[in-house]
């Protein structure tokens, strides 16, 4: 149900002529994960999962680019990690993270040529 106690009827997108649009993407959904640390202990961590994002698969609807200011390399970003927050504001709950050496969280993307 959605707030107010009303029915969720969903998107209209596609459903025919006329059918409503919307500008919301569904990105991604967040996993419970198991780490290991750096001093060899297991953490249990949450990871964000970037939806469907093979271009060939035919729920694709678009993709999450990292561009890297230290290595100014391209990314297509698949998932990244999920820590608390130990420094800053108290508004600040979580960091998201990728690791651009992890094939699981990024794959490089080749460079464009310049003509």
């Amino acid at each position: 149900m959605a707030l107010g106690g009303k029915k969720d009827k969903g998107s209209k997108k596609g459903k025919g002529k006329g059918g409503k649009k919307t500008s919301y993407r569904n990105v991604g959904s967040i996993w419970e994960n198991e780490i290991e640390t750096k001093d060899g202990d297991t953490k249990t961590i949450l990871n964000f999962k970037v939806d469907n994002p093979d271009p060939d698969d035919k729920y694709h609807s678009g993709t999450l680019v990292w561009v890297d200011a230290e290595t100014g390399k391209s990314f297509k970003v698949k998932s990244m990690n999920i820590f608390e927050a130990e420094k800053g504001p108290k508004e600040l709950l979580n960091k998201l993270s990728i690791n651009l050496e992890n094939e699981y969280h990024v794959e490089e993307l080749e460079a464009e040529e310049e003509e």
